[in-house]
């Protein structure tokens, strides 16, 4: 089973993604599909983007009991690493230079 969350930013850009219940054999790796619709904007929807994930990662981790990392392209093109464990709240671990 799936658990499906979205989130919608407005003037027809949403995005969508399926979270398995029960954890993949490497879930620390995690890395879910992401379907937009619309037309994001970086630099308008990075944060927003950004707040939600970590959200949903979290409560991902929590089901699982398992520590999550994840990286994302940011709205300077950097990628930041978060962390995501059980019972904590989200951490970013480092941005990288682009």
């Amino acid at each position: 089973m799936n658990h499906t969350f979205t989130c919608n930013f407005g003037n027809g850009v949403s995005v969508k993604t399926h979270i398995p219940s029960i954890p993949p054999n490497n879930p620390i790796q995690f890395n879910p599909t992401i379907e937009w619709k619309g037309k994001p904007n970086c630099r308008k929807h990075f944060r927003p983007y950004i707040t939600w994930m970590n959200q949903v990662m979290q409560q991902t981790a929590d089901t699982w009991g398992q520590k999550i990392l994840r990286g994302y392209h940011n709205e300077r093109g950097a990628i930041e690493f978060w962390s995501y464990e059980p019972g904590k709240i989200p951490k970013l671990l480092k941005t990288s230079p682009n």
